[in-house]
């Protein structure tokens, strides 16, 4: 009887794991199909759904899904995980504790993706920034600036890591001394230095410009350090940060003025050509630069420019008016680019009143979008040059011309 029931007992408990062993190999088929379902899909409504599925999948199985984590897959796996809150959290942080790699890195790369939501584990990836793996160290101080505000006790740490670090510890930390709240001084000062050092590799001082962009010291003494890197330079994604940093200096030395003058018109007639953002803040620096005028008139000249060539008119105000007629004459060309025309209208309501001569080119426009949109909404979707008919954005004649 005893051995009968041993046996039965045996026969139970070696179903019940079979179905535990089975369950647990569907449950990981099944995320594996929801991860490669988004992988493969490109169609943004099932894109959509594939993602709230995951999500979905995540909350209730977040230990399948990460059995699937992979550096590949880490941020969308993150983003789906941060769906089942701290068992999320607590999923990630067991492989980061096991310092298996790579899943580790992976695991940090997903955590970054609960932003705020991780704050739990501020300190443990603090404590990351001084291990002897300088990829762990790079990858824990990035998610910290994915966490933001919360993670403002690794300040010390990043900076020290933004200083003596390697290449991509030196960009992950100015990252994230970007996001957090820190020591102005302290991080504009590091950043600031980072810029003239000529050995620093360019996506380091990108990091860097963010870094001092995001601080209140952008004063005169830092100024320097702006301009000589400004000279320096030929990277375009810089053009950004450079930008709003000279446009953030309220007073100028007359000597300094010059030189940023200098360099920045050199940084315009540098091939390729930059953005607009550049030209206006020439503008500001220089009002009546000629090389400015020069830029809008053959922006205005050339139909792949047109639109950042109304951006720097915005700029100038009234000194604009010159280019009404050329406006009027390009507006008359162009009345199906509708991106162009908000941006036209932009640039002649700055002008005001001595752009009065458009109100009649403005008038036609309302009833020629009136009737398009008209149009449009009785008939199928079809996408022109600029985009379907706009619903929030209002070309508006009376707003230029009514002070005129």
């Amino acid at each position: 009887m005893k051995i009968r029931f041993q046996r039965a007992l045996k026969g139970v408990i070696t179903r019940k794991l079979l179905l535990i062993y089975w369950g647990s190999m569907f449950i990981r088929q099944e995320a594996a199909k929801l991860l490669a379902a988004l992988k493969g899909c490109k169609d943004i409504e099932a894109y959509q759904k594939a993602k709230e599925k995951l999500a979905a999948f995540a909350r209730r199985n977040p230990a399948a899904l990460i059995s699937h984590l992979t550096s590949e897959n880490a941020r969308v796996i993150g983003k789906a995980m941060r769906q089942s809150g701290a068992a999320g959290v607590a999923e990630l942080q067991t492989i980061i504790d096991t310092k298996q790699k790579p899943q580790m890195y992976a695991a940090l790369q997903a955590l970054g993706e609960f932003e705020s939501d991780a704050a739990s584990e501020v300190e443990s990836l603090t404590k990351l920034l001084s291990d002897d793996d300088a990829k762990l160290r790079q990858f824990a101080a990035h998610t910290l600036g994915r966490i933001g505000g919360q993670a403002c006790t690794s300040g010390s740490e990043l900076v020290r890591l933004a200083q003596y670090g390697d290449r991509d510890e030196k960009a992950s930390a100015f990252f994230a001394l970007g996001k957090i709240p820190y020591d102005d001084a302290i991080v504009a000062q590091v950043a600031a230095d980072c810029l003239v050092d000529e050995t620093e590799p360019q996506n380091v001082k990108i990091m860097a410009l963010d870094a001092l962009k995001n601080t209140e010291c952008v004063t005169e003494p830092f100024l320097e350090e702006i301009l000589h890197f400004l000279e320096q330079t030929t990277g375009r994604e810089l053009v950004s940060s450079l930008w709003e940093l000279i446009n953030r200096v309220e007073t100028w030395d007359e000597q300094m003025r010059m030189r940023a003058v200098r360099a920045l018109e050199a940084f315009i007639l540098k091939d390729p050509p930059h953005s607009a953002a550049s030209t206006r803040i020439l503008w500001k620096v220089d009002p009546g630069n000629a090389l400015v005028l020069r830029r809008i008139e053959e922006g205005l000249n050339d139909d792949d420019s047109l639109e950042s060539a109304c951006d720097v008119i915005c700029e100038l105000g009234t000194e604009g008016a010159r280019f009404v007629p050329l406006l009027l004459k390009k507006l008359e060309q162009h009345q199906d680019y509708w991106d162009f025309c908000w941006a036209a209208v932009d640039a002649l309501n700055q002008i005001g009143p001595a752009a009065a001569s458009a109100r009649p080119m403005l008038e036609k426009m309302l009833n020629i979008r009136a009737a398009s949109c008209k149009r449009q909404s009785s008939a199928p979707s079809r996408v022109s040059k600029a985009g379907r008919c706009p619903k929030a954005r209002r070309i508006n004649s009376s707003t230029i011309c009514k002070n005129a």
